[in-house]
């Protein structure tokens, strides 16, 4: 076989691997090219303080089935799309699919030379040999020198139902328990830059990761979060997993030790699919695994039920579950890899989402993107779960009628008949250069207008730190009838000239929002220097909080000020879930940030409500 007759496996449903390999195992290093991978596996003796075993290990010098109770040395494992081990048939008659290896996987030796008798060498041109699955392994396996591999086709009985539920249940123990597991990614390649045809230099194409089968698939997920170690090999180069979590699309499943949460892991998740729907639930439970014990596994029982029950579990043992926001360029992207996808792409991404098929409850986050973070978490524990229905009961921000009389109850001045309290009545209190504006906002069945008027002079903005502000009022207690006044920046205010008059505009689009969760009518805008650290205020950064849904005018919105997210990246700033009502019950869609929270609640009483979320 010619070089230049070198192409990728035709066959999608095949592997291609090419024994002489690029190696890429330094960061940000050079690959280097190898006829044994510089970095092999040693023999390493098993710890004899170690209790588990599987229950069969596949022993790759004859590919023959050991028990894993008689092996005294450490095993790998194998992650793999079973997609690219055989093509797979659908019986028409029963729906149920089977694998089928006509033996189309490519093994590439290459030229080589051998010495000719009595004297003289010859040249052995590049050979290529078709081989099935198994055989494909026990080759990857010699040249890495791994003596014992497990890996489900050859250690699961498919056709035995009780084997296969047994062996699903302690799929966490297997992988978590391996010396490292094997990654076969046949998208991932070398290309060769040519330049004025004197010279090519190897790049490896790590952008065809994020396109892989390995990445669509559900299993595959589980067995690289719970694995030690991890070794990327793909057609001509292989890479270790600290190679590789310098690539953003992977480097939460590649840090080792393993950094997750609940919606890291859902963040990964719900773009992957599986062959039954069954997996996706099975294989989460894997990675939560003191979940595993309250799933049933088994095929017969409907799906969707066996998937609202999971997310039950999993959001009572944490309610990470509620940290998403909808997606900005692609699923499961970082700021890195969003700028090399077309905006069809992106498009694409947002809605080719595999979990969206299934009509699940908006608090499992579906609709959206979980967030990236893993060092998200909450105290919050006052929520119970009931079948689709999460109920929880806490303060939250929200212009419902018993928030409206509760404020007006303890309010003396600046009530007016309409239920909306002037905030700035109170002008003596607000710097000097403010200017007042005069919202009229009206509220029908389906619609939400509004009304403004500048009534003084728009003041010139003072320096390029300075942000529009605002002050409201939270309810009070220990007698502060008038509630507490708090400083609000409008922080959608752009840097457009200072008599601009889209910076009204924005203005009042800001107070317009702000208005879902506190009374506004009359209001005195200020411009407020976020340059002096003494000054203290708050913000609800609205534009970065990406609902997955609009809430149009009337919409009866809360801000659930009661479950606040902490983050170790983000200092001086929480997360708070927000929902939106529709019928009886509200609909979670996302999260947004408040910064300064302890100086916007502090000294308030904000009245807890119960909210059910579907």
């Amino acid at each position: 076989m010619d070089e230049g007759d070198d192409k990728y496996n035709r066959h999608p449903n095949y592997f291609t691997y090419e024994v002489r390999q690029f190696s890429s195992y330094v960061p940000n290093g050079d690959p280097k090219r190898h006829a044994k991978p510089p970095r092999r596996f040693f023999p390493v003796p098993r710890d004899p303080n170690e209790q588990f075993m599987p229950t069969w290990l596949v022993r790759t010098s004859d590919l023959q089935l050991v028990r894993g109770c008689t092996v005294n040395e450490e095993y790998c494992t194998l992650s793999y799309s079973w997609n690219q081990s055989g093509e797979n048939i659908v019986d028409k008659e029963t729906g149920k699919s089977k694998r089928v290896d006509n033996g189309k996987h490519e093994i590439i030796y290459p030229a080589r030379t051998i010495r000719r008798s009595p004297r003289g060498r010859k040249r052995l041109a590049r050979q290529l040999k078709l081989v099935k699955f198994e055989q494909l392994i026990q080759q990857i396996c010699k040249d890495f020198n791994v003596k014992y591999i497990w890996f489900d086709q050859m250690c699961i009985n498919q056709n035995d139902k009780e084997e296969k539920k047994r062996e699903i249940k302690q799929m966490h123990r297997i992988y978590s328990n391996a010396y490292c597991t094997l990654i076969l990614m046949p998208e991932l390649q070398m290309s060769a830059l040519y330049y004025k045809k004197k010279w090519r230099e190897h790049l490896v194409d790590f952008e065809k990761i994020l396109g892989s089968q390995w990445m669509k698939r559900m299993w595959t997920l589980e067995e690289a979060l719970l694995s030690p170690k991890l070794l990327f090999v793909g057609r001509d180069v292989h890479a270790w997993w600290y190679v590789q979590r310098e690539f953003s699309v992977i480097r939460d499943i590649c840090q080792r030790p393993a950094r997750w949460n609940v919606n890291t892991v859902l963040r990964y998740a719900h773009i992957r699919t599986s062959t039954k729907a069954h997996d996706h639930v099975f294989a989460l439970a894997n990675i939560f695994s003191d979940l595993m014990n309250n799933i049933s596994v088994s095929y017969d029982q409907p799906a969707l039920d066996v998937m609202v029950q999971f997310y039950g579990l999993l959001a009572m043992k944490n309610l990470n579950i509620l940290c998403f926001r909808k997606p900005q360029g692609g699923f499961a992207l970082g700021d890195d890899d969003v700028g090399g996808l077309g905006f069809s792409e992106q498009t694409q991404w947002y809605h080719d989402v595999p979990i969206r098929k299934f009509d699940l409850p908006s608090w499992t986050g579906i609709a959206g993107e979980h967030l990236q973070d893993p060092s998200l978490k909450t105290s919050f524990t006052n929520y119970s779960i009931s079948g689709r229905s999460l109920q929880v009961t806490c303060s939250a921000l929200t212009m419902s009628d018993d928030t409206i009389r509760e404020i007006n109850s303890s309010t003396e001045a600046g009530q007016d008949g309409d239920g909306y309290y002037d905030v700035d009545e109170d002008v003596d209190a607000v710097p000097e250069g403010a200017f007042k504006l005069s919202l009229t906002i009206e509220r029908h069945d389906q619609e939400e207008s509004m009304e403004l008027e500048l009534l003084s002079e728009f003041p010139p903005r003072p320096h390029y730190d300075s942000c529009l502000a605002v002050s409201v009022r939270l309810p009070g207690h220990g007698g502060q009838n008038k509630g507490v006044k708090k400083t609000m920046l409008l922080r959608t205010i752009g840097n457009g000239r200072p008599d601009d008059e889209d910076i009204i505009l924005s203005a009042a689009d800001e107070l317009l929002f702000l208005s879902h969760f506190f009374p506004i009518k009359t209001v005195v805008l200020f411009w407020w220097d976020l340059s002096s650290p003494s000054k203290e205020f708050a913000s609800i950064d609205r534009f970065s909080q990406h609902l997955t849904e609009e809430f149009d005018g009337p919409d009866q919105c809360a801000i659930l000020t009661g479950i606040h997210f902490t983050s170790d990246s983000k200092k001086n700033t929480d997360l708070y879930p927000f929902i939106k009502k529709e019928g009886d019950h509200y609909k979670a869609v996302g999260v947004c940030d408040i910064e300064n929270p302890e100086y916007l609640f502090f000294g308030c009483t904000i009245p807890e409500q119960t909210f059910v979320i579907r």
